[in-house]
């Protein structure tokens, strides 16, 4: 019932929510490219997280769906920490090259890649362009879970606690909503909450942020972050992050 149902109801979408507005008309194929190289790009993701002893690299799927001739499909990149070949040569009958892409990124940061196939190459059915970006993370170690008491919020609540090996940064995960994490950064003692999203959308208006300044104390965190939005600001406010 729940498939007749919906499909249907997809047939009614298509027609225009109604059967009197379906056309007669038959479906027609667009047009056949029958000249160029015909090329496209894909790769396998759109991001990509590395590790620290993860290989920097990743694979640019380069195919072309002319194959009769020996070709030579030429490349162009926007993204100066990535190593991009500017042609890709093909033997005849040969439709795809797996090419890998390089770069050399310090830990903790983050960059990212626009290739490009030249207009003439393109093939009108495939992507001549991808942008990728990628992350290189710093390696986590977990301190548990810690109690986080929100001045903010009026609230208590809590987070899992990493420090990175690489570097003085800890990162509480999600504290205020899944998919947001909260980085401090420690020198001598003292913290620095560089501004970052917290919130996606609060209440109307729109994505909520957070900077301030603290302390470290062994295993507690005490910071004052100041809340705002696009459209000001709410304040400072005590966050206390303490784990056992």
């Amino acid at each position: 019932m729940k498939k007749i149902t919906y499909y249907m109801l997809m047939v009614m979408t298509l027609c225009g929510m109604t059967m009197a507005s379906c056309s007669d008309d038959e479906w027609q194929p667009g047009p056949e490219q029958t000249e160029g190289i015909q090329a496209y790009l894909y790769t396998d993701a759109t991001s990509y997280t590395y590790l620290p002893a993860d290989e920097q690299s990743f694979t640019l799927h380069v195919v072309r769906q002319n194959t009769t001739d020996a070709a030579t499909v030429h490349l162009t990149a926007e993204g100066e920490d990535f190593v991009v070949p500017e042609t890709v040569a093909f033997s005849a009958g040969e439709g795809e090259k797996e090419i890998p892409i390089t770069f050399d990124l310090a830990i903790g940061t983050e960059s990212s890649v626009t290739i490009s196939i030249a207009e003439e190459e393109g093939y009108i059915y495939g992507s001549p362009t991808v942008t990728v970006s990628v992350t290189r993370d710093y390696t986590w170690q977990s301190l548990g879970t810690w109690t986080l008491t929100s001045s903010f919020y009026g609230a208590e609540g809590t987070t899992d606690v990493y420090k990175a090996q690489e570097a003085d940064i800890y990162k509480a995960v999600a504290p205020y909503e899944e998919g947001y994490d909260l980085l401090f950064n420690v020198d001598n003692g003292n913290v620095i909450v560089e501004g970052q999203p917290v919130v996606s959308s609060y209440g109307d208006y729109g994505v909520l942020s957070v900077e301030g300044t603290g302390t470290i104390t062994g295993n507690t965190i005490n910071v004052t972050l100041l809340f705002y939005v696009s459209a000001g600001y709410f304040g400072e406010f005590n966050e206390i992050f303490s784990g056992d």
